[in-house]
């Protein structure tokens, strides 16, 4: 993937969505910052440790999914505060699992963040809220990405990297493009 940017502000009001076409075209980016790939990286593992607390409400889910989620905040907060960060406690984190909504998690999490005097880099904020945004407008239209979502989430969980999972996703729309006689041969085959 290239750097680019994150834009938090994606509602109705700031998109135009042609139904016709599934189009959603933005159209004020004055909320929107550079994100770097490592941020982008930073900013769905965030992501993924806030579905985990969203989806293992169970005792025995939760218990499992309670280490994991405090090892990855604390490896977030280092990387986020350059290695001078204050770690967070299976104890301190508990009150997550109250809650149920994404945003709802996301915001006790700065929250937490915040109460560490850490700091979460603005690109990575901006980047969370555009998906959640993105999520909702998606629904709008009738092509809802929570599965995309999910399957972002579990190839990075088993360590497939953003870049290499976007590679893959090239390979396949050349591969349609092929069979669907759109792309010559030799072109389907470049990557």
């Amino acid at each position: 993937p290239v750097p680019l940017i994150a834009n938090p502000d994606l509602h109705n009001g700031q998109v135009l969505i042609d139904k016709q076409t599934m189009t959603i075209s933005a159209l004020d980016f004055g909320q929107a910052v550079a994100i770097s790939n490592a941020q982008r990286e930073s900013a769905l593992e965030l992501l993924q440790t806030i579905e985990m607390i969203r989806l293992s409400k169970s005792g025995l889910a939760q218990k499992l999914a309670q280490a994991k989620v405090v090892r990855q905040l604390n490896k977030l907060s280092k990387e986020f505060n350059g290695g001078n960060a204050r770690s967070f406690s299976n104890n301190e984190i508990e009150d997550l699992w109250k809650l149920g909504d994404r945003m709802d998690i996301f915001i006790k999490i700065l929250a937490k963040f915040g109460s560490h005097n850490q700091v979460v880099p603005i690109s990575v904020v901006h980047w969370i809220l555009g998906m959640n945004r993105l999520v909702s407008l998606a629904s709008k239209v009738g092509q809802p990405i929570d599965s995309l979502l999910a399957q972002h989430l579990v190839l990075n969980t088993v360590g497939l990297s953003l870049k290499n999972q976007n590679r893959v996703r090239k390979l396949e729309e050349k591969i349609k493009d092929f069979w669907s006689g759109s792309t010559h041969p030799c072109k389907a085959l470049a990557l």
